[in-house]
């Protein structure tokens, strides 16, 4: 895995964000209905190889577990994740699902159902754990929360 390359052609997607109204705060939002499936962003990532626990706690919440994502268990990169990438808010179940692209060292999220426009977007936050497929909207974990020490309710 290169950590240098960088996606050849990213698209400007079809999101905006704004107040949720909620206790989540700022959201990710469809601009436009998205079909089941169809790419609603594909996001550039930049791979940091320091330790989870080397990085400052505000990057900690936003960076992906890139090597068990892209399936390479002998690495330790984690990736931030551009564009709308980091933005994303939990929730169970999710209506993106996301998978990197090794080879332009991207994120490629989907819808996981139909999408209205106006509707925020969300992802599963613990679905990276191993076993799980990342993003997985029927996959119940609330792991990634209790290792932040943070009160989803």
């Amino acid at each position: 895995m290169e950590p240098s390359r960088i996606a050849t052609r990213i698209e400007a997607p079809k999101l905006y964000v704004q107040e949720t109204g909620t206790v989540r705060g700022m959201g990710v939002f469809a601009q436009k209905a998205f079909r089941a499936g169809e790419v609603v962003e594909t996001a550039p990532a930049f791979l940091l190889e320091e330790r989870l626990s080397e990085l400052p706690i505000e990057l900690q919440r936003r960076v992906y577990q890139w090597s068990e994502l892209a399936g390479d268990p002998h690495s330790r990169y984690r990736a931030l994740v551009f564009g709308f990438g980091s933005l994303y808010n939990h929730d169970t179940p999710a209506n993106l699902l996301y998978r990197p692209d090794v080879e332009q060292q991207a994120m490629v999220y989907r819808a996981a159902r139909a999408i209205a426009a106006d509707e925020e977007l969300t992802i599963d936050y613990c679905a990276e754990a191993p076993g799980g497929e990342p993003g997985d909207p029927e996959r119940i974990n609330f792991d990634w929360f209790r290792r932040f020490g943070i009160d989803k309710h």
